[in-house]
This record gives C-alpha cells, sequence and structure tokens, in this order.
C-alpha cells in the first residue's frame, strides 16, 4: 500500500531466534547469547541499544526452612589451600539477620574434628559483620572479631590471605583479613596458623548456604541469607597489603597467574557461573534462581557504555511485550507472561494521540 508507514502505525520487528560462533547454535558466551533485534517505525529515531553498561546479577538467599538459591561446583585440588600460600577473594552485597549463616565455603561441617580440613566465610549474632573459619587436618580456629559491617546493603570487598615467612630459620605460616583493602585481624596482626598442616577436602566449593552440614551444624537454624556476590577469586599465591588495597575496585586478578579460578558471577543467563580461569570448574545455580538487573554493581564494574550507544540490556522475551504495548492490549497478570515493556520511554518520537 502506498505510504503505508505515512498513514499506518506499523511496529516492524526483525530478529533471529539464537546467537553463535561460526556455524554453531547458540551456548551460554556473551557471543552465544547476543541475539540481532530490530525495532522500526517511521518516527523512530536511530538508537544503537547495548549491554555494555547494564549489570546482571542472581541472589543468593533463602533459609533452612524454605527454598533457597546457591551455587555449588564439585571438588577440584585447586580450591584447596594445601599447605602453600593462597588468597581468597570475593565482592558481595546483601542482608543478613539471626546468627551463622555461611555464605561462601568448602567444608563439611566445622564443629566435627573429623572430616578435618576446609574454609568457610560466615557471619554471627545477626550484626552484618563477617567472620571467617579455617581447619587443617592436625588444628583450626575461627576468626570472629568486630569488622566493619558488610551485610549493609551495599558492596563490599571480603581478603583473605595465607602467607609464610622465615624468621632465624623457622617457617610459620599466617592468615590475614581484609574488608575494602583495610586489615581487620585483631590487633592488626596475623594470626599464626602453622600447626594446622593440610589444609584440604574432597567437598565441594559452596556460595550461598553451605559451609556446616550445608547450613549450621545441621541444626536447622532458620537463618535468613541474602546477597549478590561477584568477582570471586582463588589465588596460588598471597597477597601484599598493597595488592589486596590496590584490587578493591579491580578486576585485574582475573588475568593473574596466579589465579586458579575467577567467577564473574554476572553471566545474566543460564543456570551457570562460568569460570574464566579454569575449565570444567564452573559454578552450578541450584533452587529458584532468577537473573535480574541491578542498579547497584561493585566499584570493579563500569556502567559506561561505548560512545554512541545506550545501555539497554534487551531479551528476545521482551519482543512479545513491546507487540502487546503497540496494540494497546493489556495483559492479565495471571498469564505470568516474561519480559518487559521499554518502547514506552521514547512514545514522544511516535505517540500521536
Amino acid at each position: 500500500r502506498p505510504n503505508y508507514n505515512k498513514a499506518e502505525e506499523w511496529l516492524v520487528v526483525v530478529t533471529g531466534k539464537n546467537g553463535g560462533v561460526n556455524k554453531t547454535n547458540g551456548g551460554t558466551s556473551d557471543a552465544e547469547t547476543i541475539v540481532p533485534v530490530l525495532y522500526y517505525n517511521e518516527n523512530f529515531t536511530k538508537q544503537e541499544f547495548t549491554k555494555q553498561g547494564s549489570y546482571s546479577t542472581v541472589k543468593l538467599q533463602g533459609t533452612f526452612t524454605s527454598n533457597f538459591t546457591n551455587a555449588t561446583v564439585d571438588d577440584n585440588p585447586a580450591f584447596n589451600p594445601g599447605t602453600g600460600a593462597y588468597t581468597i577473594q570475593l565482592k558481595v552485597n546483601g542482608q543478613v539477620s539471626n546468627v551463622y549463616p555461611h555464605f561462601f565455603s568448602k567444608v563439611q561441617n566445622w564443629t566435627a574434628s573429623n572430616p578435618a580440613g576446609g574454609w568457610t566465610f560466615f557471619t554471627a549474632s545477626g550484626d552484618g559483620q563477617w567472620k571467617f573459619a579455617l581447619k587443617g587436618v592436625s588444628s583450626g580456629s575461627r576468626w570472629q572479631a568486630t569488622t566493619p559491617k558488610v551485610f549493609d546493603g551495599n558492596w563490599h570487598t571480603l581478603t583473605v590471605v595465607i602467607y609464610d615467612s622465615i624468621a632465624a630459620g623457622i617457617s610459620k605460616r599466617w592468615i590475614k583479613r581484609f574488608t575494602d583493602g583495610v586489615r581487620v585481624d585483631e590487633s592488626s596482626t596475623s594470626r599464626d596458623i602453622s600447626a594446622f598442616g593440610n589444609i584440604s577436602n574432597s567437598f565441594p566449593l559452596t556460595l550461598g548456604f553451605g559451609g556446616d552440614d550445608n547450613y549450621y551444624g545441621g541444626q536447622g537454624f532458620d537463618n535468613p541469607l541474602a546477597l549478590n556476590v561477584a568477582d570471586v577469586t582463588l589465588m596460588k599465591r598471597s597477597l601484599t597489603d598493597a595488592e589486596v588495597l590496590a584490587n578493591v575496585c579491580s578486576s585485574s586478578l582475573a588475568t593473574d597467574p596466579s589465579t586458579v579460578s575467577y567467577w564473574p558471577c554476572n553471566d545474566a543467563i543460564g543456570g551457570i557461573l562460568h569460570n574464566t580461569a579454569a575449565s570444567n570448574a564452573d559454578f552450578t545455580l541450584n533452587g529458584n534462581f532468577q537473573w535480574a538487573l541491578s542498579t547497584s554493581y561493585p566499584c570493579s564494574f563500569s556502567p559506561d557504555p561505548p560512545a554512541g550507544k545506550t545501555t539497554l540490556f534487551l531479551k528476545n522475551v521482551d519482543i512479545s511485550a513491546q507487540m502487546f504495548y503497540w496494540l494497546g492490549l493489556t495483559i492479565p497478570t495471571t498469564w505470568t507472561t516474561e519480559g518487559s515493556i521499554w518502547l514506552d520511554t521514547y512514545e514522544n518520537e511516535f505517540y500521536k494521540h
């Protein structure tokens, strides 16, 4: 029809069904999940959208007595400090109440002497502070001294460093902790863990609920936990105090030669948290997990999109939502359709009534 796009109000949508690399058909990498989509109307102002600048995260949450979401990966020797130098670092943003939820761990039961070996990040007394426990084949200890509050709805960087020293010919092994690059150990002194021996086990690595009979000593305490995580890093060397501080708002450890595992945790799709530093070591998300865009992001993330582009994380499930919006149809909430409307933000370009 002549001038169809002048007298009639069409929305034209052209899209693929999946991304891919070369001739592959979909997958979980960025290249495989980015699907080209074009929206056209005579009155649209040209604009290119990009997901760069948008931050996707999945919340690890729940209580012992209700369904919860966590992430696990099977045992790998690289997850154990063993008898050498080691650094564990992650960024957290969340809320916690009550006592003792464990939120990042590789241990089955802290209170039991057998099985020995392992480590865990946990909280205590509902004060929003973080604690750390470590045990080897010979001994173990908890570090529960006062720390800055980190479960306060803001992003914080937590770091544990295990290192060796030799003084007067005697070899010693130590542990120190940092919150946002600042030492938080008792009196800012390291703790001697020389007697702990080998810090290793064959248990899974867990983000979210875990660390002590999977919850808290198997006692079934109802400990609410809700947190997002980012830049989870395991290294086979000891960061210096200066390096810890320098990497609070950096993701450069991802490519450090000593990094044995690095999970960005912002995959945005699927049930996997990919390990970009090692193969066959991805976290699997368990429970009723859901990816969501967040306006709160760790300081290592840049929210600035490339020049000439606008940040908008378009998804193919959004297409039907735009179509219903364009037709002026209101979908009953009982349909529980997916997708969100974003075209209404640009109504000044095409709305004529």
